[in-house]
Formats: structure tokens, C-alpha cells, sequence
């Protein structure tokens, strides 16, 4: 009896998890159907924009996540890395190794500038826009770069003369004419 009491618990067991397993599965399933669905009317409106906010260099990217030595890392507040008329601006978290003693001593060591831009150039290719411009402040000279898809979905590399290089991910979205985000 003991035994045939064991074997129904068992299979009990095994029923409940298969049968969640397949709720489990429609239901992601309808989700990565509505996410597909989303993402294609977003697709769509964003090829409409993405070139112009590109080219008309007024622009933020709202930095989501960090790839940190260790994995990726969600931000806890999203970070901007923006354009706006002839400035470049960030205040980014910085997950590396500092080579520059100034920069070690200060209290936020973080990619931060609100600077004067150079040597800006868009290029496009099949999938995606490749970004590209240089910021410089007193002690250190960041070389940017923004890989931007179809979507506004942007990988952002950042090169500097005083730290270990560091890549964001994050969305791009368009800057009015007349006023600059709150960021």
C-alpha cells in the first residue's frame, strides 16, 4: 500500500510539472508573439526617424545596462549619452581600471561631460548605423562609438585616453529642436 501510495505521488508529480511546462510554454509563446508583433510596428515607425535623429546630431541614448568584466549588468537609474546642437553629454557609470591617478582620486570616476563634439560621421550599413565622434575634456579624450539598429536598440563603446574601454546598451530616442531632456 505504501508503495502504491509513493507511485501515485510520483506520478502526480510528474503530470503537474509536465502540464506547467506547457502552460508555461503557450504563454511564452503569446508573449514572443506580441514582442514580435510590437517590435515590428516600432521597427517600422523607427526607420522613419533613426536616420534623421542621426544626422541631425540631436539625440540621447538611455543606457540600460553596462557589460561589465564579470557579465552584464542592469542599471538600477538609466544614464544618459546624448547630442544637442554642438555639445556632446553623458553621466555613465564605470565598471574598469582607471590609468590615470587624477581620475582614481575623484570621487565620481564615472564617464561624465557635458563637451564640445568632433569629428561626427554616420555610417550606415545593411542593419544597422555605425556612429562615431570624439569628445575632449581637461585630462581625458573619449572616442565614441554607437552601433544603433534598425529598432533604436544602440550598443555603446567608449574608448578613453585615461581608462579601460567599456561598452552600454541602451535605446536611442530623438531630441526636439527646442529643448534639451532632463537628463
Amino acid at each position: 500500500m505504501k508503495k502504491i501510495l509513493t507511485l501515485l505521488v510520483v506520478l502526480l508529480v510528474i503530470a503537474f510539472s509536465v502540464h506547467s511546462k506547457e502552460l508555461i510554454q503557450e504563454g511564452a509563446g503569446a508573449s514572443i508573439q506580441e514582442n514580435l508583433k510590437q517590435k515590428k510596428h516600432r521597427s517600422e515607425e523607427d526607420k522613419i526617424w533613426i536616420p534623421g535623429a542621426l544626422e541631425s546630431q540631436q539625440f540621447v541614448v538611455v543606457v540600460q545596462n553596462i557589460f561589465a568584466p564579470r557579465g552584464i549588468v542592469q542599471l538600477k537609474e538609466e544614464s544618459p549619452l546624448g547630442l544637442y546642437r554642438d555639445s556632446a553629454f553623458a553621466n555613465l557609470p564605470y565598471v574598469g581600471i582607471l590609468t590615470s591617478p587624477n581620475l582614481a582620486m575623484a570621487d565620481n570616476a564615472g564617464v561624465a561631460f557635458a563637451n564640445p563634439y568632433i569629428n561626427y560621421k554616420v555610417v550606415p550599413a545593411k542593419k544597422n548605423y555605425s556612429v562615431y565622434f570624439t569628445v575632449k575634456k581637461i585630462g581625458e579624450t573619449f572616442d565614441i562609438k554607437l552601433v544603433v539598429d534598425k529598432n533604436g536598440y544602440t550598443t555603446v563603446i567608449v574608448n578613453s585616453s585615461a581608462r579601460n574601454s567599456i561598452k552600454y546598451s541602451g535605446i536611442l530616442k530623438m531630441l526636439s529642436n527646442s529643448k534639451k531632456t532632463s537628463f
